[in-house]
C-alpha cells in the first residue's frame, strides 16, 4: 500500500513568471481581431453543475446579455467579435468564492486571443483568463480584479507567462476561503489536468464583489461553458516518480475524510460504504488511505521513494463527505 505523510503546505502549482502589465497587449487599444473557427475537443462537465451552455444554436439568445463589445455564435461555437468583450449569464447567481467555471478552448489560436471566466460580477468583478499573445498556443494567464466596472487591473494577481499549451479544457475555481484563484488546464481534454496555476490575495484587495457570472474574450472561440456552485475537488501531483512526490488536494469539504486511490486508468464503481455507486476513473484501484482535509478543504501529502512499478499509474481522490470525485493525475 502507498504510504503517505501529511505536509504543512500545498505545493502543487506549476511555475509561472510574472510579467509587467504593459506586456499584456489586450490592455492596449487598437489590437487586431483574429477569429478562430476550429473544432474543439469535448470537455469534462463539472460535478455539481448548476448551469451550462453548449452554444448549439444560431444566436446567443435571451439567457445572455452583452455587457461590453459583442459575442456571436458561429458554427455552434461562441465567438468574441471584438476585444475585451464580456457577456453576463442571466438567471445564474453564485457567490464568487463558490463559482467554478469550465469551458473548452479552440486549439492553435490564429493570433492574439483569450477566453476568460468572469465571476463575482457586481460593482467589481474578477476576470481570470488564458491568453495567446501571438497565435499557435496559449502562453499567458491573467488574474485580474476589475474595479468599479473600470479598466481590468492587477490589484491582485497580475499577468503571467506559463508553459505553452495548444488548447483544451479549462477549469477556473476559488479555494482557501475565497482568497485563491485557480486555473487548471486539461490540454488533451481527457479528464486529466496537466497544468495548475494559482494566485492568492483576493481578500487583501478588498473587492466589492457580487454574484454575477459571465464570459470574457478577445478574438476567442470557445465551447461547452459550465458553471458549478461550490469548489471542485482538485488533485495535483508535484515531483517525478520514482522519487518522492507531493499529492495535493483542494476543494474538499472542511475537515472531510479524503480517500486517495491509485491503479491503472479505467473505471470502477465503489461497491459499498457512504459513497456506494460512485464511479472513479481507475480499474481495480488500490486504496492509499483516508486523510483529513483542513478547515479550508485542502490536503497535502508526500510519499517516500516509490517503487518503479507505480510510475505511470493513475491517482484519484474522493471526498467521503459528499462523494465528489477529483480529476486524475499520473504518478
Amino acid at each position: 500500500m502507498l504510504i503517505l505523510t501529511p505536509l504543512a503546505l500545498l505545493v502543487s502549482m506549476q511555475s509561472m513568471s510574472q510579467l509587467p502589465l504593459s506586456q499584456d497587449p489586450t490592455l492596449s487599444p487598437s489590437q487586431t481581431i483574429h477569429h478562430a473557427q476550429k473544432g474543439l475537443l469535448g470537455g469534462v462537465i463539472a460535478a455539481g453543475s448548476i448551469d451550462s451552455d453548449d452554444f448549439n444554436r444560431a444566436s446567443l439568445g435571451p439567457d445572455w446579455t452583452q455587457m461590453n463589445g459583442s459575442f456571436a455564435i458561429t458554427g455552434n461555437l461562441l465567438t468574441s467579435v471584438s476585444g475585451n468583450d464580456w457577456i453576463q449569464r442571466l438567471g445564474s447567481v453564485v457567490d464568487y468564492a463558490d463559482a467554478t467555471t469550465e469551458f473548452d478552448l479552440t486549439h492553435s489560436p490564429p493570433g492574439l486571443s483569450y477566453s476568460a471566466a468572469v465571476t463575482g460580477a457586481g460593482i467589481d468583478m474578477l476576470w481570470t483568463k488564458i491568453q495567446s499573445n501571438a497565435g499557435g498556443f496559449y502562453d499567458n494567464i491573467g488574474f485580474y480584479h476589475d474595479v468599479n466596472n473600470g479598466a481590468v487591473i492587477g490589484t491582485y494577481g497580475g499577468f503571467f507567462a506559463i508553459t505553452p499549451v495548444t488548447g483544451g479544457h479549462v477549469r477556473i475555481s476559488i479555494s482557501n476561503g475565497g482568497d485563491t484563484m485557480n486555473i487548471d488546464i486539461d490540454e488533451a481534454s481527457d479528464g486529466v489536468y496537466e497544468w495548475h496555476y494559482e494566485s492568492t490575495g483576493i481578500l487583501a484587495a478588498f473587492p466589492n464583489l457580487g454574484t454575477g457570472v459571465g464570459i470574457g474574450g478577445w478574438s476567442a472561440t470557445m465551447d461547452n461553458w459550465d458553471l458549478g456552485d461550490g469548489p471542485s475537488l482538485t488533485l495535483a501531483i508535484a515531483g517525478a516518480c520514482p522519487s518522492p512526490v507531493t499529492i495535493s488536494v483542494s476543494g474538499a469539504s472542511a475537515f472531510a475524510s479524503v480517500a486517495i486511490a491509485y491503479g491503472n486508468a479505467g473505471s470502477f464503481t465503489i461497491p459499498s460504504g457512504p459513497c456506494v455507486g460512485t464511479v472513479i476513473d481507475i480499474s481495480a484501484p488500490t486504496l492509499g488511505g483516508f486523510f483529513p482535509a483542513d478547515a479550508s478543504g485542502n490536503l497535502s501529502l508526500t510519499t517516500p521513494p516509490l517503487p518503479a512499478g507505480l510510475c505511470g499509474m493513475t491517482v484519484q481522490a474522493v471526498d467521503m463527505s459528499n462523494c465528489a470525485v477529483s480529476n486524475t493525475a499520473t504518478l
